[in-house]
């Protein structure tokens, strides 16, 4: 399951696929439509070209990287204006 929400945490939207999909096939899908400051993602959506897209639509990435570890951009996330999304289910 890939799903994108808000600042506090509520599902805006998801997308069921298979166990085996990749993360990032669907970061289009999950954006398309939807405003805000930041796009906050793990380092399944580590690409270089989601972050032009996500800087297309008038956002900041936060995605941290791989293999380095490091994040690309470190900001201050004010709620209400941040989409979340992350490749674990497990938090």
């Amino acid at each position: 399951m890939h799903i994108t929400v808000d600042g506090l945490g509520n599902p805006l939207r998801f997308i069921l696929t298979g166990g085996r999909e990749n993360d990032i096939t669907q970061a289009a899908a999950l954006l398309s439509g939807y405003a805000g400051e930041y796009v906050i993602a793990d380092k399944g959506y580590d690409a270089q070209w989601l972050r032009e897209y996500i800087a297309e639509l008038g956002m900041t990435a936060v995605i941290r990287g791989v293999p380095t570890g490091r994040w690309w951009c470190m900001t201050r996330i004010d709620t209400g204006s941040v989409i979340w999304w992350s490749a674990s289910s497990a938090r």
